[in-house]
């Protein structure tokens, strides 16, 4: 299949993405799935999706009502189930459905919620070749759907309380067929029945051979039961013989190896050959172990603004030996490489390769423009005093254009926060999101385990620190680490951390923000640039050390986030969003696209442009 360019976000569900899953699903072609892991689902607010329809299509549609602001390779996932469901080309999409599974675990166990890996176990179960894998995944499946009967027959009639666990007045004596009741106070069934889980499924994954998926979903179906509210939860505390609060979590799966700005489709037709395209230099999204929300945000944001003004995105290049693959394979002309300078320094080696990454498209004649985004300018004179450095740059400055603007991921954000309401779900008062420094991500990760709350992190390898740095069985269900998701931003009426992408998303999310001591520069940054100082900045007495008293402190400054203030946000984000639309302007300008809708008006670099 040829390249084709991404359609703008249109912020419904997006129907031409549903119809290049059917014709994926129904036909030979095949589509980039790594694309798919790299772009967010787009859509109105999101619904719990019921019902089944007809028409393929539609039911695709349905269900990316279910992952709007999701990872769009979640999307597909459930589209292959669907698809299996309804015997749609059965031998083809049981080999894609495999191969998705063996290739994006990593993510899939992270990112879907337990509805959407029971109906993996369901796949598995009917297509599995290796009838002991298909049989392990029934039993998963049996086991969680168990727990989702009782769980249903618990909430009794409507508008009753639930009965209350466990209750005294129980007594030892026959349910059928030979069963008994479970006393926690004298059994050790459920105890044992972990234990052999965990012994089981371990050496399943220490056997060598292709990655045993199975085993890990009933590893992660497992834990999910074990620390979401369900009967093993509340019967723990009162057990003799107390069980793990959870299974050891999964050594970190490597995410899928695609070829260096590899530019195939997400859909079937192709844009004209001769249309001009832009490559992406330090895609941060992919760097990041496979997933970033807030590099693949900004990624988006800045694909979809350069395809509305006619340039296609022609993929990303993160090392000098692929640009000149990638030019060459390009199918129509790259006029233009965007290096996402975000999170780089002037003092290193990866700052030294992609200079020479800059100064070899330039001898190509690409123009090559760096964006900044959302950084202090103290970070960036060296920076770019380090590009300019080199004769090849200096000699036609022009072709250079230094953009110091907001991240274009705000461009997204706003688009999807707009009418999002997570379904049936009530607003928490706090959530945390982690630091790139370790020791301040470590102070946080306690905080977020004293007070409950639920902790984030924006890649894979920090991850796979947090989790490494607290035992899961010592650590509360809802502070237990995971990736951040867009649909986690509305959740939280204040969120707590370090990561200025997250951050800048909560403000979106129309949440507060609290910023510790020793933030980096990037979220200092964020709250000077919106005005945030008085109510932001956390003094220097804050931590885990007396949760209680910052517990209170976050709700006095949740507190005074009052209309006023968010009218000002308001403002400022569209200030924000202006300036973001002036820089694609000035983009697709410099690659001779069109010319641009307001001049380029760009502060000199040695000139602070904060007042």
């Amino acid at each position: 299949m040829e390249p084709c360019a991404m359609e703008p976000c249109a912020m419904e569900p997006c129907a031409m993405e549903a119809r290049a899953l059917v014709a994926w699903l129904e036909g030979e072609e095949e589509l980039d799935l790594d694309a798919w892991r790299h772009r967010i689902v787009c859509g109105r607010r999101p619904a719990v999706p019921f019902g089944r329809r007809t028409d393929l299509t539609d039911q695709l549609e349905m269900l990316a009502e279910g992952f709007v602001g999701e990872c769009a390779l979640v999307w597909l996932h459930a589209a292959l189930n669907v698809a299996l469901r309804r015997g749609v080309q059965s031998d083809r999409n049981t080999r894609r459905f495999l191969a998705l599974w063996q290739e994006h675990a990593d993510l899939l166990l992270e990112l879907l919620d337990a509805r959407w890996l029971i109906s993996a176990c369901d796949s598995f179960a009917d297509v599995h070749p290796d009838p002991d894998q298909a049989a392990l995944a029934a039993s998963a499946s049996f086991l969680v759907n168990t727990v989702k009967l009782y769980e249903t027959e618990r909430q009794g009639a409507p508008g009753a309380a639930p009965a209350p666990p466990f209750p005294a007045a129980v007594s030892f004596r026959e349910l059928f067929d030979g069963l008994t009741t479970f006393l926690p106070e004298r059994g050790d069934m459920v105890a044992n029945l972990v234990v052999r889980l965990e012994a089981a499924t371990a050496r399943a994954l220490r056997r060598p051979g292709p990655f045993p998926v199975v085993a890990a979903l009933l590893r992660e179906l497992v834990n999910r039961l074990l620390g979401q509210g369900s009967v093993f939860q509340r019967a723990r505390p009162l057990a003799r013989f107390p069980w793990p609060a959870a299974l050891a979590p999964l050594p970190p799966l490597p995410p899928p190896v695609a070829p260096c700005g590899s530019p195939r489709p997400l859909f079937i037709a192709a844009p004209s050959a001769d249309a001009p395209g832009w490559l992406l230099l330090h895609d941060g999204s992919r760097l990041a172990r496979g997933f970033h929300l807030g590099r693949l945000a900004s990624g988006q944001a800045l694909a979809d603004g350069l395809a509305r003004r006619g340039l296609v995105a022609r993929g990303w290049v993160n090392e000098a030996s692929a640009l000149e693959a990638q030019l060459a394979a390009a199918p129509g002309p790259v006029r233009l490489l965007v290096l996402d300078a975000a999170g780089l320094r002037s003092d290193g080696e990866r700052c030294r390769a992609l200079r020479q990454v800059c100064l070899q498209a330039r001898r190509s004649g690409v123009a090559t423009a760096v964006i900044q985004a959302g950084a202090l300018w103290d970070d960036w004179e060296p920076f770019e005093r380090a590009f300019l450095s080199h004769g090849a740059l200096a000699d036609a400055p022009e072709r250079l254009v230094p953009l110091q603007v907001e991240d274009p991921a705000l461009l997204l954000f706003e688009e999807l926060f707009a009418s999002f309401e997570p379904p049936g779900l009530d607003r928490l008062p706090l959530a945390v999101v982690d630091s790139p420094d370790p020791g301040l991500a470590s102070s946080l990760q306690r905080f977020a385990g004293e007070a409950a709350a639920p902790l984030r992190t924006m890649t894979a390898a920090a991850l796979d620190r947090l989790r490494r740095h607290v035992p899961m069985a010592s650590t509360p269900a809802a502070a237990w680490p995971r990736l951040l998701r867009a649909a986690d931003l509305p959740r939280a009426s204040l969120w707590l951390g370090d990561r200025s992408s997250a951050l800048l998303a909560a403000l979106c999310a129309e949440a507060a923000i609290a910023v510790p001591p020793g933030a980096t520069a990037a979220a200092l940054a964020l709250v000077q640039r919106y005005g945030l100082e008085d109510r932001a900045l956390l003094p220097a007495d804050w931590g885990p050390g007396d949760p209680a008293a910052t517990q209170a402190l976050l709700a006095d400054r949740a507190a005074a986030w009052d209309a006023a203030t968010r009218d000002r946000l308001r403002q400022r984000r569209r200030q924000a969003r202006a300036a973001i639309e002036v820089m694609l302007d000035s983009l697709a300008h410099l690659a001779g696209v069109s010319p641009p809708a307001s001049p380029i008006n760009m502060p000199p670099l040695t000139e602070d442009p904060r007042p």
